[in-house]
């Protein structure tokens, strides 16, 4: 049930949960979760219900209230910052992870060009509500330059796609984008043992993913970019750590798995980077 308080563009309802807030009859499970809470919670409303709305994933419906009527001063901030960002998923994901462990946290997408990427970072160091930052492309590069300390991970990787930010405002960056796309594969049923692997794009992602890619134990990895001089210094990297890696064609032909790291995919109406 969704109550109006005052009529204005931004207008504050009160949330019943026990009341029925799924708009999909059929989803028997989640209304039967929501009668099941007994509280109100406040939140905020700009006239389009769609804002406050998450995905229901056990029924991939997206007709369900977010409750965010608890943020407060106390709420740490963390944005995820890219160029474009309107592709991220992060925000919402997220917002829900901290949610459900309990952190009075959430995370924002903040739009921010490459030559403006020192005066973000410059004013997150100021900023002591900031937690920490995610990064996207294309500032990955830039990220890990920016950091006073990183993992020793990302210090072979030379990006960061993490940064938390410390107390007295200094920085500290890792990268999961590699570890968790090779887990996640793995999850799936992926074997990357003794296969042949190619990755087209050695940006920041690129990068972590083709380490990653090769400690899971390919027996050759293949590395493509339109830019060949990171796609040869990712190369050289990999190689001083004694993999396998070879320059390749944006073609699958001879390999076993093809993983796009480029950001071709990230619009609906993006051609493939390959055949």
């Amino acid at each position: 049930r969704i109550e109006p308080i005052r009529q204005s563009r931004v207008a504050v309802v009160e949330i019943n949960l026990s009341a029925h807030v799924c708009h999909h009859s059929s989803c028997g499970p989640c209304i039967s979760a929501l009668h099941s809470q007994s509280f109100k919670s406040r939140a905020y409303y700009d006239g389009d219900l769609s804002i406050g709305m998450r995905q229901c994933r056990a029924h991939n419906a997206r007709q369900h209230l977010i409750m965010r009527g608890d943020l407060s001063g106390k709420t740490r901030l963390f944005p995820i910052v890219g160029d474009p960002i309107a592709q991220v998923k992060s925000p919402s994901g997220v917002t829900d992870a901290f949610n459900e462990r309990g952190v009075d946290a959430i995370c924002v997408p903040m739009h921010i060009a490459p030559e403006d990427f020192q005066t973000f970072i410059a004013a997150m160091r100021r900023t002591q509500n900031v937690g920490g930052i995610i990064v996207t492309v294309p500032h990955k590069f830039a990220a890990f330059e920016a950091c006073d300390a990183v993992s020793a991970h990302a210090g072979f990787l030379q990006t960061v796609n993490t940064i938390r930010r410390r107390a007295d405002g200094s920085l500290h960056g890792d990268m999961f984008d590699g570890l968790g796309l090779v887990a996640a594969c793995q999850d799936n049923g992926c074997n990357f043992k003794d296969r042949r692997a190619l990755i087209i794009g050695a940006g920041g992602a690129g990068t972590a993913i083709a380490h990653a890619v090769a400690s899971a134990g390919v027996e050759a990895i293949g590395i493509c970019d339109i830019d060949a001089r990171r796609c040869n210094t990712l190369i050289e990297r990999l190689r001083s750590a004694d993999f396998n890696a070879v320059p390749a064609q944006p073609s699958a032909s001879g390999f076993d798995i093809v993983i796009n790291a480029t950001p071709l995919g990230m619009r609906a109406h993006d051609p493939l980077p390959l055949d």
